[in-house]
């Protein structure tokens, strides 16, 4: 099977053509060299995305997921809850 991703101004037009849809939007700005300098300072977490990521049937445990797949000291985070006062 292949992978594909489809962008388009008419969801309609989407049709039958996709088996799951993420469908996001919003707005974040930065100014010049703002986010470069904090991804260079370890201020963002990053990790490169798998297909089943976007697609993912269980949306609300993706960052777990990914922080685990990312491993070490991530990984420890991924098993926190998001209230700490619950641990």
């Amino acid at each position: 099977m292949s992978q594909r991703i489809l962008v388009v101004d008419d969801e309609p037009a989407i049709g039958d053509a996709v088996a799951y849809a993420l469908r996001a939007s919003g707005f974040a700005g930065w100014g010049e060299g703002q986010l470069d300098a904090e991804v260079d300072d370890g201020d963002w977490i990053a990790h490169s995305a798998l297909p089943e990521d976007v697609f993912t049937d269980v949306p609300a445990e993706l960052w777990s997921k990914v922080l685990t797949r990312k491993g070490g000291s991530y990984a420890l985070i991924a098993r926190m809850p998001l209230d700490p006062g619950m641990n």
